[in-house]
C-alpha cells in the first residue's frame, strides 16, 4: 500500500511603505505549520512509515529604489527559521531599466538571488508493471534532519521594441543547486534491514546539480481585417546535470527531463 497526506496552515502579513515615488519598502512575516504522513510498502522496496510535524517562521525585507529616471534597484532578504533553530537566509538583488529610443524602447533586467524550499515533491519509480502509473508522487516537509532544497540563480533579460508591432526578447540564466533532496534508491532497495524506515533522513539524501540556458523570441503584433494577430518565432536551449544518490558512481549525469533544444 502507498499513502501520503500533507496539511499546511499558514498566516502571513505584509507592510508596504512608499516615499515620494522613488523608494518603496516592503516588510513581511509569515508562520507556517506542516504535518505529513508517508506509508510505503510493497514486495520490492524496503517499507517506510514516516510522520512529522514542522513549524517554520520567516521575516522578509525588500526595498525598491529609483536610480535616476530610468533605472531601479530592487534588493531584499528573507530569513527563515525551522523549529530545529536552523536559519536560512535568501538574499536577492535586481537592477532593471528602460530607455526610450528614436523608434521603440529598450528594457532590461539583471538579477541574482538565493532560494530555499521547505516542502518538496518526490517521485519514486513504481515497482508495478503498469504503464499508467510509472511513478508514485509524495510531498514531504524539511524537518531539519533531512536536507533542505537550496539554489542560487542568476538571470538577465532584455526586450527591444524596434518598430511598430515588432519586438525581440531574450534571456539567459544559470542555476546552481548545492542541496537537492532526493529519494535514495540504495536505501529503498536495502534488503539487509527488515524494519521500516521511520526517519526521512534514512531515505532522503542530498543531491547536487546545475542548469544553464537561454532563449530568444521575435514577436509581431498586427491587425488584419479588424482582428488582432500575434506571430512569434522562438528558440530555447538548456543543459541540466545532477548527481543522483546511490547511482552512477556519484557522477554528474544529464537529467532525463532536459530539453536541450
Amino acid at each position: 500500500g502507498e499513502r501520503n497526506a500533507i496539511t499546511e496552515f499558514a498566516a502571513s502579513g505584509e507592510w508596504r511603505i512608499g516615499s515620494g515615488g522613488t523608494t518603496e519598502l516592503l516588510r513581511g512575516a509569515d508562520l507556517a505549520h506542516t504535518r505529513a504522513e508517508l506509508d510505503l510498502g510493497n514486495r520490492v522496496q524496503r517499507p517506510m512509515t514516516f510522520r512529522t510535524a514542522v513549524t517554520r517562521g520567516s521575516l522578509l525585507a525588500d526595498v525598491t529604489q529609483a536610480l535616476g529616471a530610468q533605472r531601479f534597484l530592487d534588493a531584499g532578504v528573507r530569513v527563515t527559521q525551522l523549529q530545529t533553530r536552523e536559519t536560512f537566509a535568501e538574499p536577492r538583488v535586481a537592477i532593471l531599466g528602460e530607455r526610450a529610443l528614436t523608434s521603440g524602447a529598450l528594457t532590461w533586467r539583471v538579477a541574482a538571488g538565493g532560494y530555499h524550499q521547505f516542502v518538496n515533491q518526490f517521485d519514486v519509480a513504481s515497482t508495478m508493471p503498469v504503464a499508467f502509473v510509472p511513478s508514485v508522487r509524495f510531498w514531504l516537509p524539511a524537518d531539519g534532519r533531512s536536507p533542505v532544497a537550496q539554489s542560487w540563480h542568476t538571470s538577465s533579460e532584455v526586450a527591444w521594441s524596434f518598430a511598430r508591432g515588432w519586438e525581440v526578447r531574450g534571456e539567459v540564466y544559470g542555476r546552481w543547486h548545492p542541496s537537492l533532496p532526493m529519494f535514495d534508491y540504495g536505501a529503498l532497495f536495502d534488503s539487509a534491514g527488515t524494519q521500516p524506515h521511520t526517519d526521512a533522513a534514512a531515505f532522503i539524501a542530498r543531491s547536487r546539480g546545475r542548469a544553464f540556458g537561454g532563449g530568444v523570441r521575435v514577436i509581431r503584433d498586427a491587425r488584419f481585417r479588424g482582428q488582432s494577430i500575434r506571430a512569434e518565432l522562438g528558440y530555447d536551449g538548456g543543459q541540466s546535470v545532477r548527481r543522483f544518490p546511490s547511482r552512477f558512481d556519484a557522477q554528474l549525469q544529464p537529467t532525463p527531463w532536459t530539453e536541450p533544444h
